[in-house]
């Protein structure tokens, strides 16, 4: 059945767009049609666990929005990818749970094996993909019951939009590879989370607000730099964030009943943020305590997410602002200046080695508050920069590398007990200078004698 209409609406060219949300149970799959200028079916293994995942984690909800399914005359403009998908994992389930178990659910099931019968991939990446997939399906058959079944053909849902001509149906899907075709990967994280807010909250609202206040290149860039100090942290690159990625910032959820050992001090830090904050004494004695949020720590799902957006936003914009913030005249100050002024300093490669180090130094403060700035940033301003005067010029790839190879300042950081712990690391120098405008990087580097070449 279709859950919920909308009116219907007339475009410019007087074509009328149906607008509707459909259960899966309510889906033409029968009637389906892939159009010979669709894309070929580009879903990994890495997507098929994650929507599994996301079944089985949003399981208990009355209802889960899957996305927007466009069509004309039952042809899929948008939407392929997922529709493919569910069919194959349909087909699965019902091997798994056949017989009696799913007799109740025939009329679907039927439409869906009449779709697969009509479908031909003829293109070898498609082919592959769509192989690949039934095999991880099959992998994860153990999770599969009648419940789940339920919940996917019947709480699972998309919004239909159905498009009155083909030449709007061109204008849509053109549109839409325009425009990129895929949401950037922190609005995918805002959609991901929002779902697992079950009763919105005035810090939830405050905290989202927060978050549409700030503009897209500034989201990007915060999400970046979090991302870049998560997994040079443990060795791993880290040059783009995509939507590949997203599952670095995705945690624990409250919804899902579990409670694995190894996430129990967020799950007990969370709670007792919330039962202090929430306290009658509150109201009295006007206190608060904020979570105790670090990047190594698990994330947790929700509202709990923005709130540590929220405070990484402030956190970010604090140490861009060291500069000026700093005591006037210390060691780390000082060298602030340097790396921002230096003759060099706004070609790209610069500008890398400096996101590089500004990372770094979010990292720390994360750990360590702002304790011993003056001693840890020559430190890291001399691992750094050796980067800067050993190549003529630094690519991304090089920064990567740097950040995330042997002798990495962020593991080094990540696996520091105390600032002394970072303090106390012999940097060697850098007897290799090939970088032109880079003379008060070496002259830094000299005073700290840091610098094996004669001028």
């Amino acid at each position: 059945m279709i859950n919920r209409s909308y009116d219907l609406k007339e475009d410019s060219a007087g074509q009328l767009e149906a607008v509707e949300i459909c259960n899966i149970n309510a889906l033409p799959f029968d009637k389906f049609i892939i159009p010979p200028y669709q894309r070929p079916y580009k879903w990994t293994t890495k997507h098929v666990n994650q929507l599994i995942s996301d079944l089985i984690t949003f399981s208990t909800q009355r209802q889960y929005r899957l996305g927007t399914l466009v069509l004309h005359n039952n042809e899929i403009v948008d939407g392929q990818q997922r529709i493919i998908t569910l069919a194959l994992l349909i087909r699965v389930m019902c091997d798994v749970l056949k017989g009696e178990k799913i007799k109740a659910y025939a009329k679907i099931i039927e439409k869906i094996s009449t779709f697969s019968k009509q479908v031909s991939f003829s293109n070898r990446h498609t082919l592959h993909n769509v192989v690949e997939n039934v095999h991880t399906i099959e992998r994860r058959k153990g999770s599969f019951d009648l419940p789940l079944f339920d919940f996917l053909l019947t709480r699972c849902e998309f919004v239909v939009v159905r498009l009155g001509s083909i030449s709007e149906a061109f204008q849509f899907f053109d549109s839409q590879n325009a425009r990129g075709k895929d949401l950037a990967p922190h609005d995918l994280l805002k959609a991901y989370h929002l779902r697992e807010i079950s009763s919105l909250t005035a810090e939830d609202s405050q905290n989202i607000d927060e978050w549409q206040n700030q503009s897209t290149a500034s989201l990007r860039g915060l999400f970046l730099t979090l991302f870049r100090a998560k997994r040079w942290s443990h060795r791993k690159e880290a040059k783009f964030f995509t939507k590949d990625h997203t599952d670095v910032f995705k945690g624990i959820s409250l919804n899902d009943g579990k409670r694995y050992p190894f996430y129990q001090k967020e799950i007990i830090a969370h709670q007792f943020t919330e039962m202090y904050n929430h306290d009658p004494v509150r109201t009295i004695d006007q206190h608060a305590i904020t979570y105790p949020f670090n990047l190594n720590d698990q994330i947790i799902n929700g509202g709990r997410f923005f709130d540590m957006i929220r405070h990484y936003m402030k956190l970010h914009e604090r140490i861009r602002r060291y500069r000026s913030t700093l005591p006037e005249g210390s060691v780390a100050q000082d060298i602030l200046n340097l790396i921002a002024t230096y003759d060099g300093a706004e070609r790209t490669g610069d500008k890398y080695v400096r996101s590089m180090f500004y990372t770094l130094l979010l990292y720390y403060v994360d750990r360590f508050g702002e304790e011993e700035l003056d001693k840890v940033i020559p430190q890291f301003f001399i691992w750094a920069y050796k980067l800067r005067l050993r190549l003529t010029s630094v690519r991304l790839a090089s920064m990567d590398n740097h950040a995330s190879g042997a002798g990495s300042m962020f593991v080094h950081v990540c696996e520091a007990r105390t600032p002394y712990d970072l303090i106390n690391i012999n940097i060697e120098g850098e007897s290799t200078v090939r970088c032109s405008r880079c003379k008060e990087v070496k002259e830094k580097f000299k005073t700290y004698n840091k610098l094996y070449v004669k001028d």
